[in-house]
């Protein structure tokens, strides 16, 4: 089953591939938690199901859905860094080209889905250019990105892009209802943290992240008021997953920025952090929240994840301290 946001996704795909014009390569795109994974998943398993439902999705029951399901089918491949964080490696995209090099042994084309596609290495996008130039037969390629704007502009040329937007807030926490107990409260605070990706929402949920992003806050105000230093936080924060740190600071000073620039404050991810976020923007320097903006860019990307994540932090928190005229002092 797909997700109940991409009912109108789905529809699209199912109309080109009855009319046998579904492209060779797609790009799946849109914010993380958004379920893209989720429908290239769905989408494998409608191509090489033997008889797909009304709707067009796999049936569940035939041989082919039963392969899936168990992650064994022969025509089936799904590519993904070696871990979290970690960049695609060319020998996992040159695994794909021999892949569909071979002749489909049940389906009638064979299928990759490569997700995190946007942490490949230049060497690795290089590679999977030259397949996408030359695609084989009736294969089908699905790469799935949250950030495809770090792919190259040759490898998105090839790929038809499907975009992935956040459903309407009613629709997002009736889904999360079903999902998660918690207080109406809680359940939008965290979808609108998420920025109303409602998987992501969900796993900040069942993982307490609500509380540790207060934390977080309640540290980077200290930092900010000069209450504390660089070098004790870094240490500190490394108890957190450091994704989630880089990801909600980026949201954090983005929000700063829009507050400063009279941005309409429901458009603040964090609402229920927003009283203290005015007290900071009112405080920032926009010029260095701008630097400190891309910092977290840079510091986000999967080729990076390999340098030290202590020092990591602390580069990213004296750039924060420095937006508030504290000069980062040490200890």
């Amino acid at each position: 089953m797909t997700l109940p946001w991409h009912q109108g996704l789905w529809q699209q795909l199912i109309a080109r591939r009855r009319q046998d014009a579904l492209p060779h390569a797609l790009l799946l795109a849109g914010a993380p938690g958004l379920g893209k994974a989720h429908l290239a998943a769905a989408l494998a398993r409608s191509l090489v199901c033997e008889t797909p439902d009304d709707s067009g999705r796999g049936c569940g029951r035939c041989r082919a859905c039963r392969l899936h399901s168990a992650g064994t089918h022969p025509d089936l491949l799904c590519i993904a860094p070696p871990e979290r964080g970690k960049a695609l490696q060319v020998e996992q995209v040159r695994a794909i080209t021999r892949f569909l090099s071979l002749t489909p042994q049940q389906a009638q084309g064979r299928v990759v889905t490569l997700l995190e596609a946007d942490s490949m290495t230049l060497q690795a996008a290089n590679a999977l250019l030259k397949t996408l130039e030359e695609p084989p037969g009736a294969a089908r390629l699905l790469l799935v990105s949250a950030r495809p704007g770090r792919l190259p502009a040759t490898l998105r040329s090839r790929c038809q892009r499907l975009l992935f937007t956040a459903p309407p807030l009613a629709q997002g926490l009736d889904w999360l209802r079903a999902q998660v107990t918690g207080r109406p409260d809680e359940l939008s605070a965290a979808l609108k943290l998420a920025g109303g990706a409602p998987l992501l929402a969900r796993r900040y949920l069942e993982q307490d992240r609500l509380a540790h992003c207060d934390a977080l806050l309640a540290q980077l105000e200290a930092l900010a008021w000069g209450d504390a230093t660089p070098e004790r936080m870094a240490q500190a924060l490394l108890k957190l997953a450091l994704h989630d740190t880089l990801q909600w600071m980026y949201a954090w000073v983005a929000d700063l920025l829009r507050i400063q620039a009279g941005g309409q404050t429901r458009h603040v991810k964090a609402q229920h952090q927003l009283g203290r976020l005015q007290t900071l923007a009112g405080a920032a320097s926009p010029r260095g929240l701008f630097h400190l903006l891309a910092r977290l860019e840079t510091m986000s990307q999967p080729a990076l994840n390999s340098l030290n994540a202590a020092l990591v932090l602390e580069d990213l928190l004296i750039t924060w301290q420095r937006c508030f005229g504290q000069g980062a002092p040490r200890t």
